[in-house]
Parts: C-alpha cells; structure tokens; sequence
C-alpha cells in the first residue's frame, strides 16, 4: 500500500519486510523495512499517517514523531497554519480566528474579525 505522508513525501507499507532494515535506516519501499513501513525516506516504527508528524527527524530517526511547535508541514497544513508541536495544524499570528483553541498562540482576539495573536 502507498500512501502520502505528513511530510508530503510518499510512504509505503506491507505485512514486514524481507530487508531486513532497521528502523531509522534508508529506504525505498516497505518491504526494505523488518517493520513493514518506509516513510519519509526512512524504515520507521508506525505508518505515521497525519498531520505534523514525520520519522526522519534527525534525533528520533525512524520513531512517527509530532513535529515541533510552529514547524510547517507542506503536506497536510496550509501556508496559513503550522504544528502546534502536538499533531495539529493551527493558525499563524494574524490570521483570522473565531476561539482560542485555533490558534498556535492559543490567542484569538479583537473585533470583527478576530485574528491570532503572539
């Protein structure tokens, strides 16, 4: 199965890989991988499908890890939005809002419109 990852790039999985590559090493395709997927370039421990999580951060190499607070993910946030370090994309300072909660500062304010603050 292929499928797009959080990072855009595309990832793969299988049952297990005959590779016998370990997670965090190089890869293609899954069935390079003993754990059954390659995502983002890398043998990882879980298909890390979503948003804001990738297996080639350089100090969790092959671990789906959320990617840090106010990190962009092309592919699943828009160039309004980044991760708020949990999963999620929310929205950059200056953009409209209409709650707290949709903001990576946690802060919707003002009149009509509301926009995010720092």
């Amino acid at each position: 199965m292929t499928a797009s990852s959080s990072s855009g790039a595309t990832s793969s999985s299988s049952s297990g890989g005959a590779g016998g590559g370990e997670n965090g090493q190089s890869c293609i395709e899954a069935p390079e991988c003993l754990s059954g997927f390659c995502v983002d370039g890398v043998c990882c421990d879980t298909p890390c499908n979503g948003a804001c999580v990738s297996c080639a951060r350089p100090t969790r190499l092959g671990t789906c890890t959320n990617l840090p607070l106010q990190e962009e993910d092309p592919g699943s946030c828009t160039l309004t939005k980044a991760c708020d370090g949990a999963g999620v994309c929310k929205s950059k300072n200056g953009q409209t809002c209409t709650s707290n909660g949709e903001c990576l500062s946690d802060k919707c304010v003002g009149g009509a419109p509301k926009t995010c603050q720092p």
